[in-house]
């Protein structure tokens, strides 16, 4: 036999030997196949959401009594913040710390498998932001600002401004957290959704700025006392002392009781706030005053002698060794010397305007953190006059808004008729607006 022949034979050979594998092959793949199309593994089988049976037994995944199959996540948007008054706040956030959920396919879970799906999933978490134009309030200052402003943005936006977006800086809305309880109506801004640029304005632009769409900001220490003392225990409610404030301000009227023979309920608590510090130029360059002294304080003291049986005095001040030394008395205790602040360090400011607020009346001297615990006291207030050429914005609104004050001149111990106090000729303020 040639080699030629030889050849071909061969050659014969290993094709039709290649062939027979290759049919083999598809004949394997094809009956595979058909077993895949009909068994489905039971580890990726959807189960159905069943309802519960005659022994009410929630059956995972089904349905529940008031909410969605349990064990999957709800994309539900979160409750409303809703204020204590009947005004709605136009804004409800939602939870943008969130995570994309996992589909749920049985009893496994997988991620998103498609860009389409995680960008649909995205979207409905994403947080909603207020419709402009915006409204909001200088954020910056001490406890007794911060609360006067947000007082004031309250009230303006309930009486003026109910159809506009109201929302106050996150710093703000911190220390609030840090120092009450509950929940304030209106809510801090998402970063997301901060507006670029804010116009402060003075309280008497708001509306045509508002007007023209612009965003904007309450400047300045406002303190509209005479628009948000009508409203007092809505916004009061808003605003409880948390657990460890309340219970130590009560304990150091406990002590003060103890110390002057009597008890709680017999004792006629009368809180007294000096401010100083700081104040004592603003009020020189302010108004062009001369910051009250002791004679001012000892005769509001004696004032409430005669006015009040049982007058027991609880003295605070950013200042607290000039009170020891000129605020004085029998029934005169500093707040400090009462019950130390201990673990309230920290939060000692707040501690001693919840225990003024405790107190049945005030003396003050002026400013916001004396002002705002005699707000929230309730009870008469005492307050200097005959010290500056222009009256004190939060004096003068407190006797506009109608309060029990009581005008007592800072050097002849005269009261005065609030008809005669000095006028207010208005504050050229700094229309600042920190949002923190």
């Amino acid at each position: 036999m040639s080699g030629f022949t030889k050849f071909r034979k061969n050659w014969r050979r290993v094709v039709w030997s290649s062939r027979c594998r290759l049919i083999a092959t598809l004949v394997l793949l094809v009956t595979a196949s058909t077993l895949l199309l009909h068994v489905q593994p039971v580890a990726w089988r959807r189960q159905v959401p069943v309802a519960p049976g005659p022994t009410g037994r929630q059956v995972p995944g089904a349905p529940g009594p008031t909410g969605p199959p349990t064990g999957v996540p709800s994309t539900a948007p979160g409750p409303a913040l809703t204020p204590q008054s009947s005004t709605t706040l136009q804004w409800a956030p939602q939870n943008t710390s969130a995570s994309v959920p996992p589909i749920q396919t049985g009893h496994r879970t997988r991620k998103p498998d498609s860009q389409s799906h995680r960008a649909d999933a995205a979207a409905a978490n994403a947080t909603v932001c207020p419709k402009a134009p915006l409204l909001t309030v200088n954020g910056g200052g001490r406890l007794g600002n911060k609360l006067c402003q947000y007082f004031t943005l309250w009230a303006e936006h309930r009486a003026n401004f109910s159809n506009t977006s109201v929302w106050v800086a996150p710093k703000m809305a911190g220390e609030f957290s840090r120092l009450f309880g509950g929940s304030r109506s209106i809510p801090s801004l998402s970063a997301s959704c901060r507006p670029q640029r804010l116009v402060p304005v003075r309280m008497d632009d708001i509306a045509a700025r508002l007007r023209q769409g612009s965003d904007v900001c309450i400047g300045g220490g406002v303190c509209n006392v005479e628009g948000f003392a009508r409203h007092r225990a809505a916004m009061l409610a808003e605003f409880p002392w948390r657990e460890e404030l309340a219970s130590a301000a009560a304990a150091r009227l406990t002590v003060a009781a103890q110390r002057h023979a009597c008890n709680v309920s017999s004792c006629t608590f009368i809180g007294v706030h000096m401010r100083r510090t700081d104040y004592s130029d603003w009020i020189k360059r302010r108004i062009r005053g001369t910051p009250v002294g002791t004679e001012y304080f000892q005769c509001a003291l004696s004032l409430c002698r005669q006015r009040y049986k049982g007058a027991v005095f609880i003295v605070a001040s950013d200042d607290i060794k000039w009170a020891r030394a000129n605020i004085l008395g029998e029934d005169v205790t500093l707040a400090a010397d009462l019950a130390p602040p201990g673990s309230l360090a920290d939060r000692a400011a707040a501690l001693d305007m919840a225990t003024l607020s405790l107190c049945n009346h005030t003396v003050m001297s002026y400013g916001t953190f004396g002002f705002m615990a005699a707000f929230m006291a309730g009870g008469d207030i005492v307050v200097p006059t005959g010290y500056s050429e222009n009256e004190h914005m939060v004096t003068d609104g407190a006797i506009r808004a109608g309060l029990p004050v009581t005008l007592l001149h800072y050097r002849t111990c005269r009261t005065v008729p609030l008809s005669q106090r000095t006028p207010y000729r208005g504050l050229a303020l700094v229309i600042s607006c920190d949002m923190g």
